[in-house]
């Protein structure tokens, strides 16, 4: 045995034991954050708890990279004899259009189709740093809640199993090696265990989680007049003690002149009834705890490699920095996690379906204006079909088989000639095929001046002048 292998055994019978030893399950260490510690051992307890912040900003932001993944094409190619199957690149692999595990990944189960399944397994990875795939005789693929995972079997330096307990069971199920595919955020205080995105931002979102919830706490308990309405005094310094109907008509009168989205900004005159108007609840921005919810949203959104042109909210700025912004979370935020999620299906199901390559289409930046822009550079160079440019259109343009072949801008105008082209195809009917490739080859001399046209000979040798 290696000292690597050694030490690697010893650190897991290390943590089993901690672990045994253990026996208050709501220590100290899952209150700190809602992903517990940033380093430590492998502990699947916390994922229970993770799983619940599932919801306001954390939500927000992880939506839309699960929903960018999720809507990517999966592709697999066989890797040969020769090829590793850790190898990054794809550009030399050819993909395969069907195979077992196409099919399986396009119907995984009865409950859920190809997206549910990249989307429950990219939100579990950002929400626990942790996915799991289980393969029962590569019939079907079942995510597993990491919640339900209460540990694993090790043999040196690779995972042997995983143990399950299903909500409301007491069994522990193992799950082989051989018939699961394991996703993790890897954790680099230990190899064994993993870290998200949610774990690293739990100050934050205990923070923001707290503010709404004061806030709520706030609109139920308390009571909330949103005005103090001072009735004038008697000739003798007394304020009069008015009855419940006086009191209703006083509120009834106010509420007739002034209540409405239309009377807004209306001043409020004060007379010998009433002598001052206070205004004394809170407004929204007061109960905003001086922005500090922003200060939170803005922790967590970075956290999780999102900005709030992603989400959809109108920041201050410009079109360019919203192109900006998604450049950059497709390049920084989704194609990093696409990696990592198509080298870990490489890793666990190619062996299983006879040694493939499996991955994940990177995504792209869609920019109208940049598009836009392409196409007219490649039209000046006269390297584009006029299919591609057709394609471009938002008109949703159908193919149509007169332009098949044809490039536009450049020099490459010229080919389309209708004159030209006329010519040619009536000369090519009316002489036999020899006599009109002779004529055809004469004919592009005269190509460079189009307001030139040769005439036909009347000497019958189907030569021209």
């Amino acid at each position: 045995m290696n000292p690597l292998t050694k030490a690697l055994n010893d650190s897991q019978r290390s943590y089993m034991a901690a672990k045994a030893s253990v026996s208050n399950p709501t220590s100290n260490v899952f209150a700190s954050s809602p992903g517990g510690p940033t380093s430590g051992k492998a502990d699947f307890a916390k994922s229970k708890e993770q799983l619940r912040h599932f919801k306001g900003w954390v939500y927000a932001s992880i939506r839309p990279i699960a929903q960018r993944i999720a809507g990517q094409e999966i592709k697999v190619a066989s890797t040969g004899s020769g090829r590793r199957l850790g190898l990054k690149s794809t550009d030399n692999l050819d993909p395969l259009d069907s195979h077992p595990l196409l099919d399986l990944l396009a119907d995984p189960n009865n409950l859920m189709v190809a997206w549910s399944l990249m989307y429950t397994t990219v939100a579990s990875l950002e929400l626990t740093g942790r996915s799991l795939w289980w393969l029962p005789e590569q019939k079907q693929i079942l995510p597993i809640p990491t919640s339900w995972i209460v540990g694993f079997d090790s043999e040196g330096t690779s995972y042997e199993s995983f143990k399950i307990r299903p909500p409301g069971s007491s069994e522990t199920i193992a799950l082989p090696r051989d018939e699961v595919c394991y996703f993790a955020y890897p954790n680099p205080g230990d190899p064994w265990g993993s870290t998200s995105p949610l774990q690293a931002v739990g100050g934050a979102v205990d923070a923001d989680e707290a503010i709404t919830s004061s806030q709520a706490s706030m609109f139920r308990q308390g009571i909330h007049p949103s005005h103090v309405i001072r009735v004038g005094k008697d000739p003798n310094g007394m304020r009069p003690r008015l009855s419940k109907p006086a009191q209703n008509e006083i509120i009834s009168a106010i509420r007739k002149r002034y209540a409405g989205t239309t009377r807004h900004g209306e001043p409020l005159i004060l007379d010998g009834l009433i002598e001052d108007v206070q205004r004394l609840s809170n407004t929204v921005l007061e109960m905003d705890y001086l922005n500090s919810s922003q200060q939170t949203k803005d922790q967590i959104l970075q956290g999780f490699g999102v900005s709030g042109y992603i989400l959809g909210s109108s920041e201050p700025g410009s079109r360019a920095a919203s192109a900006v912004a998604s450049q950059h979370f497709v390049d920084y935020t989704v194609n990093p996690k696409i990696e990592l999620i198509s080298q870990s299906m490489t890793e666990w199901l190619g062996p299983m379906f006879g040694g493939i390559r499996i991955w994940i289409e990177p995504a792209v930046s869609h920019d109208a204006e940049m598009k836009l822009k392409w196409a007219e550079a490649l039209a000046k160079h006269g390297v584009l079909t006029v299919h591609e440019l057709r394609n471009l259109s938002p008109l949703d343009l159908p193919e149509e088989s007169v332009f098949d072949g044809q490039l536009v801008g450049g020099k490459n105008m010229g080919t389309t000639n209708l004159i030209e082209e006329g010519l040619r195809a009536m000369v090519s009917d009316a002489l036999s095929s020899e006599q009109a490739e002779v004529i055809l080859k004469e004919l592009e001399g005269y190509g460079s001046n189009r307001n030139r046209l040769p005439a036909l000979s009347g000497t019958g040798n189907g030569r021209l002048r």
